[in-house]
């Protein structure tokens, strides 16, 4: 799987709200990935960590997975957009989560 960041705003600002914006495809043949699957109960999580370590930011997607459907039945894709807040100036490390059928 490869994927597309699109940042809002473009640069990251400390203190600001943003929103991390993936767009999904397929390495192989290059087509959008539709087959995500809810991974412990999203369609994806992000963790931004700070490099010290005093801040920790876990996020899930702004999509939610409805309440009540069969989880096993539904998909996503190809985007999975992530709100943010980035608490102070500085550098961070991202680890995002999400998982496709194949």
């Amino acid at each position: 799987m490869r994927f597309e960041l699109t940042l809002n705003p473009a640069e990251l600002i400390g203190g600001k709200q943003a929103n991390l914006k993936y767009r999904l495809t397929d390495e192989n043949t290059g087509e959008v990935v539709r087959d995500l699957q809810p991974y412990l109960g999203a369609w994806g999580h992000t963790l931004i960590l700070s490099e010290d370590a005093s801040d920790y930011i876990h996020s899930h997607p702004t999509e939610m997975i409805p309440d009540g459907v069969d989880r096993s039945r539904i998909h996503g894709g190809p985007d999975v957009s992530f709100d943010v807040f980035i608490p102070r100036p500085g550098r961070y490390r991202v680890l995002v989560t999400i998982s496709a059928a194949g």
